[in-house]
């Protein structure tokens, strides 16, 4: 099994937790529309818990986008650049994308260490902070590995 097989396997396998995580906030919605209305007793945690779910949702996904390329693009001016210049345009936006995400790894990395340090939990449903904190450096370090295999690409 080669690299890029394992690091296909691992962003297919943080998508599916990905569409886990906005499956369960689909369910947990329901449920707590349907307690609030119907049995007239809200659930506690649904707001903590669909918020999780949803920033858990959107980086889990992130690095599978990237690196398929599936995201948003606006070609206007890029496809009116000659062959030589979109080579450059899509190294620098490579490196751009490097830098964001090691200036953010550089912010979250002492975020998370203090979440794990006072066992942070959820203000309602005392779920642990720190396992949901962890996906955005993950998620950011895929990502900066996918621009790296990029401008590999682009050279080679």
């Amino acid at each position: 099994m080669s690299k890029s097989s394992i690091f296909e396997k691992l962003l297919r396998s943080l998508l599916i937790l990905s569409s886990l995580a906005g499956f369960g906030m689909v369910i947990i919605v329901f449920l707590s529309v349907f307690q609030r209305y119907v049995l007239k007793s809200p659930l506690s945690f649904s707001e903590e818990l669909v918020g999780l779910l949803l920033c858990s949702m959107l980086f889990l996904s992130l690095p599978h986008i990237s690196n398929s390329e599936k995201h948003v693009k606006i070609n206007l001016v890029f496809n009116l650049l000659s062959d030589r210049a979109k080579l450059f345009t899509s190294i620098l936006s490579s490196l751009v994308m490097i830098t964001f995400c090691f200036w953010m790894i550089v912010e979250t990395i002492p975020w998370l260490d203090f979440a794990i340090r006072l066992n942070l939990k959820t203000e309602n449903s005392r779920l642990i902070l720190f396992p949901w904190m962890g996906v955005i450096p993950l998620s950011l370090f895929l990502n900066i590995i996918i621009s790296l295999k990029k401008i590999y690409k682009i050279y080679s």
